[in-house]
């Protein structure tokens, strides 16, 4: 895990060399300028991209480690996926907390037209944003059935797994509410967030990344969309 954020960390030196670059160019102040902002967005969009590689490769190698094969075994990779999107959030948050860079993962519901102000009002406010019907990827739910209650982390309704009948299945992220609202004996299990609820009954949730930088005010909001699907196995 600590190679994904090595990676990002690999992203971000990239700005100071491109600065660097652009000030020995001898360009007149205005077009340095507009260099220097393109530049910042691009590191920050590239930061973005390598998180979502992170989300990817950590439910793929879930799903590859447990080969789901029935319901039970699906809804099991599931939950565990998003516990451990949760701790690479966790960790991630921890170690850009010094450096220049605020990084937000998340999940919910967004459109590209949302992502867009999202990205202008981080840069207004100055810092990492979610967008309005999203939560932190360490969110925990909690899941009220007959008699029992049941605690998931929020992503685990946006990580979709597809068992590998032959082979091999996809995983990746899409609406997993059929196979989390249920208990092992079929009994419905409702959140116990009416916001939460509602987003989930809603569906269309994707996970995401958000990332500021603190230097240049640059911001990115990148996300792996519903439907987007991998191989494992």
């Amino acid at each position: 895990m600590r190679a994904f954020v090595s990676a990002l960390l690999v992203a971000a030196l990239l700005l100071p060399l491109l600065a660097f670059i652009s000030s020995q160019a001898e360009l007149k102040a205005d077009e340095g300028a507009m260099l220097s902002r393109a530049f910042a967005a691009g590191a920050s969009r590239n930061a973005g991209e390598t998180g979502l590689l992170a989300v990817k490769e950590i439910i793929r190698q879930t799903t590859t480690e447990r080969m789901p094969r029935d319901a039970r075994s699906v809804k099991e990779s599931e939950v565990e996926a998003a516990r451990r999107l949760a701790l690479f959030e966790e960790f991630s948050e921890a170690e850009f907390g010094a450096e220049r860079w605020q990084v937000d993962m998340w999940c919910g519901r967004i459109s590209s037209s949302e992502a867009r102000e999202l990205a202008r009002e981080m840069t207004h406010q100055g810092k990492a944003l979610k967008c309005v019907q999203c939560w932190d990827a360490g969110k925990k739910v909690v899941l009220v059935g007959r008699g029992k209650t049941v605690e998931v982390n929020a992503c685990a309704f946006a990580i979709l797994v597809e068992p590998a009948l032959v082979g091999s299945g996809r995983a990746g992220v899409g609406n997993s509410a059929l196979s989390l609202l249920y208990d092992e004996d079929g009994g419905a299990l409702v959140p116990a967030d009416a916001e939460v609820a509602e987003a989930i009954a809603a569906g269309g949730w994707a996970i995401g990344v958000s990332v500021y930088d603190k230097n240049t005010g640059a911001a990115s909001v990148r996300y792996v969309a519903p439907g987007e699907m991998e191989k494992y196995g």
